[in-house]
């Protein structure tokens, strides 16, 4: 494995912790919660299989939502939520963001892109 190698799975084996201690906090109604918010996103008939927040993650991973590089919708899910606790622990895991830009300027381009790109796909 080269050096640049072993930098990218360290960074994706912090990425899949944080995920893992992050699913250990989201409990069943927020669960619900991110399924209803993310209703448009989700293709249709996959929603019911999506019983757990790693099942979750996962299809939003495959999606681009979300990943190492990009949790930003994340964490505007999350404040959309009203959950500072969960808001938290990514300002924590990202650090050097300025995060109070991202809060203040509300829904972020990128999640509006996606819900545009969805509305015109239907």
């Amino acid at each position: 494995m080269t050096m640049d190698g072993l930098s990218k799975w360290k960074n994706e084996l912090k990425y899949r912790g944080f995920m893992a201690r992050l699913t250990e906090q989201i409990t069943v109604h927020d669960l619900e919660k991110l399924k209803y918010m993310l209703t448009p996103l989700i293709p249709e008939g996959k929603k019911e299989s999506l019983d757990t927040v790693t099942k979750l993650f996962t299809c939003l991973e495959q999606m681009l939502f979300v990943g190492p590089n990009n949790l930003e919708n994340l964490e505007e899910l999350f404040r959309e939520m009203d959950n500072p606790k969960l808001c938290q622990m990514l300002t924590k895991f990202m650090p050097g963001r300025n995060t109070q830009t991202v809060q203040q300027r509300g829904m972020s381009r990128r999640l509006l892109r996606w819900f545009q790109i969805l509305v015109r796909s239907h």
